[in-house]
């Protein structure tokens, strides 16, 4: 029903189908210097009962949720915004400004560079970088009209020899004062 307010609603199989799939989904982490490694399942357990809409769910959340739940280790984020998005890719913004952003103030920037934006959100990158920042440009512009951000400015990175071809682009991105007072409250 949350997911439904906000424009996002599933059907009760696409809730379930969900469910199954991230119960049977294993996370893999392993550290950087490589003696350290750990595989879980999403879910831990998953319990469903009855049918149609009269569904009761159990699920027992993976160990390090758990604990970042138990011992308030979590990033907050202000979820009704972050449904407000109708862009994928605003939302994966949001989320990751939510997350990384800490130190959102008037007097902060994010800086982030589109080859940055492109590996990390799974976007896909077109032949043209200008039809990729363009893209880009189409998410900051639905943030900035949601109140994640209060503006943002870009400048093309070129190559060394040929000063007009555009290798990459950096985004340098102004907090909004509601997004700012939305990482205060959950810190």
């Amino acid at each position: 029903q949350e997911l439904k307010k906000s424009g996002h609603g599933y059907a009760i199989d696409q809730i379930k189908d969900g469910l199954h799939v991230c119960a049977r989904s294993i996370i893999s982490i392993q550290s950087e210097d490589g003696p350290i490694s750990l595989e879980s399942p999403i879910f831990s357990t998953l319990g469903l009962k009855g049918v149609e809409n009269e569904t009761q769910t159990f699920v027992r959340f993976n160990y390090l949720v758990t604990k970042s739940i138990k011992e308030k280790t979590f990033r907050q984020l202000n979820f009704p915004k972050y449904m407000t998005h109708k862009k994928m890719l605003s939302r994966w913004l949001h989320k990751r400004l939510s997350h990384y952003f800490v130190q959102a103030s008037k007097k902060n920037t994010y800086d982030i560079k589109l080859s940055t934006i492109v590996t990390n959100s799974g976007m896909n990158f077109h032949k043209q970088i200008t039809n990729t920042r363009a893209q880009i440009i189409s998410t900051l512009n639905e943030l900035a009209k949601n109140e994640v951000l209060e503006k943002y400015e870009f400048i093309n990175l070129c190559e060394g020899q040929r000063k007009n071809k555009v290798t990459d682009v950096k985004f340098q991105l102004f907090p909004h004062d509601s997004f700012v007072n939305d990482v205060v409250k959950a810190h």
